[in-house]
């Protein structure tokens, strides 16, 4: 490298050197009366050369051996420089940056993710996109916990590299956000899940039916459950838990199939065993409206929560759409099962319909395809048992998990947008509900016989990158087993009720400190938040 003189600033050569990752340096130094005569580039000292591996250290100029004395020094040409030059490069200049506490892999990252989200491929697959949407949250969430928001460090930090990476010519550690080995510091505490019900309150006379679906946690903060031919409301909001009565059956023969809540938590939907619909105000305990086309036990209801429509599966094996609104509130009838349709669940966002049998078959419907009602866009067959539990993932809409019954045992997880399957996992136990979390990236599975247990998944990716299930806690306490499972508006609480007659809350999904705080200072509830957000 080539400077006059009178322009010479060394630690501006050093800072260039080193970011070519050169191993020595070799600096031709001219005076400034020599500085118009560049072009001839005559060397003043060719030999001077200085190995060094960072800025820290002492940088000596030697002189050639040609010239030992200062008789040979005077005879040198004008200009030459025959003593040593010795300058000494004090750490944390405040122009300069400290090469060894500055993260250049972090500071790319941080200066090129914008352009690569600009010209990212908008056609990649949901699954691909959550890949990457983690990777980028564990790796900001990494760097946030080491303090690491500058690009340029100007002083040396205690969170450095260790010296025997940053020292190593030649070799760069590179932090991979599926890695595995990260230090104590960046792995996530694993938090504490009760094993024991917070509550435990009476159900007598709950119809004990695999095909039913008999509880339903309103926005409100109403449970209602199913006893028999009677509804009841359990007001969890405010701390009060009074416990109301909605409503009875017209006969003692008929007895309440299935419930569920619509979205604003006004309005509570029961399917009944003479093939009826009925919804009620529950802020008024008044039934305002009757609906009947089913020709037998109406076994599941679904609301979308977009539209407004109420799906509805019943004992012969059709599923039916609604519009309360309206006075032609029958829409559609769809055709896709021989047998009893137990299981009903509209995605987060709308769009899939997701409907399971007692034949064995799990169908999704896709409502923005050209034929929306005449046929399922995919039809899933790998389970050997009833199909009752159905749940969408709330932070990845095409993500939908599957339970098996009593001969089959199994949770999977399937892409309704390409019918792919990601997860196929023997639980050893009849799955009869599931739940994914709304504030951690889990999933709790309800189950009968042998075990009757509640138990707790964790949802990640492998080294390979594919969705992956891992057991967490595993939750007994019911002596019979579960019959169905609902998740408070805060997700946080989740609900069981089992065929022993006993309906149990759990704190599963508890909300750390940081969260909370969060949460406080948007001025919102949580359920209202953005789910990308504020899953981890």
């Amino acid at each position: 490298i080539k400077v006059p003189l009178a322009n010479f600033t060394l630690p501006v050569i050093l800072t260039k050197a080193t970011h070519l990752k050169l191993k020595f340096c070799s600096l031709e130094i001219y005076s400034s009366t020599e500085a118009e005569e560049m072009a001839t580039h005559t060397p003043i000292s060719a030999g001077c050369r200085s190995q060094f591996t960072t800025p820290q250290q002492r940088l000596t100029v030697s002189t050639p051996k040609r010239c030992k004395s200062a008789t040979a020094a005077r005879s040198a040409p004008r200009g030459r420089i025959n003593t040593p030059l010795s300058v000494r490069l004090t750490p944390g200049d405040r122009f300069i940056p400290n090469r060894a506490a500055t993260d250049f892999d972090f500071a790319s990252y941080k200066v090129n993710s914008g352009v690569r989200a600009e010209s990212a491929n908008t056609t990649l697959s949901p699954s691909d996109l959550e890949k990457r949407k983690t990777a980028c949250d564990r790796l900001f969430a990494l760097k946030s916990r080491s303090s690491q928001t500058r690009l340029l460090n100007f002083k040396q930090t205690q969170a450095t590299c260790s010296s025997s990476s940053r020292n190593t010519p030649g070799k760069y550690q590179y932090w991979s956000p599926y890695s595995s080995s990260l230090s104590t510091s960046a792995k996530k505490k694993a938090r504490k899940v009760p094993k024991s019900a917070d509550r435990v309150l009476d159900a007598p006379n709950i119809v004990n039916d695999f095909y039913l679906n008999l509880l339903d946690w309103s926005k409100c903060g109403h449970l209602a459950i199913a006893l028999g031919g009677s509804v009841y409301l359990l007001d969890t909001s405010g701390g009060t838990n009074s416990i109301h009565h909605l409503c009875n059956m017209e006969a003692d023969s008929i007895y309440v199939s299935s419930l569920q809540w619509n979205k604003s938590g006004k309005y509570l939907a029961l399917g009944t065993s003479d093939s009826e619909i009925q919804l009620w105000d529950v802020n008024a305990s008044k039934l305002v409206r009757r609906m009947r086309s089913h020709d037998s036990r109406v076994s599941s209801l679904a609301w979308n929560s977009r539209s407004g429509l109420l799906s509805s599966g019943s004992q012969s094996g059709q599923v039916h759409n609604y519009d309360p609104r309206v006075a032609l509130f029958h829409k559609h009838v769809l055709k896709a099962h021989t047998m009893d349709v137990c299981g009903l669940r509209w995605s987060p966002n709308g769009r899939f319909l997701a409907s399971g049998g007692n034949d064995n078959i799990v169908n999704v419907w896709d409502t923005m395809s050209r034929d929306t009602w005449s046929a399922p866009v995919h039809t899933f067959k790998d389970h050997s048992a009833a199909v009752k539990a159905l749940a969408w993932c709330p932070w990845q809409p095409s993500l939908l998990a599957t339970g098996g019954g009593s001969a089959d045992r199994h949770i999977r997880l399937w892409n309704a947008s390409n019918g792919r399957k990601e997860v196929d996992i023997d639980t050893g136990s009849q799955v009869t509900g599931l739940l994914w979390s709304t504030v951690h990236h889990e999933l709790l599975s309800s189950h009968g016989h042998p075990h009757n247990e509640l138990i707790l998944w964790n949802q990640s990716h492998s080294n390979t990158n594919s969705l992956t299930l891992s057991r967490v806690a595993e939750l007994p306490g019911h002596d019979d087993r579960i019959l169905h499972i609902a998740l408070s508006p805060d997700g946080q609480t989740v609900a069981s009720v089992g065929s022993d007659e006993t309906v149990r809350f759990w704190k599963c999904f508890p909300v750390d400190s940081q969260m909370a705080k969060e949460n406080q200072t948007t001025n919102l509830s949580l359920p209202e938040l953005s789910m990308p957000k504020y899953i981890r």
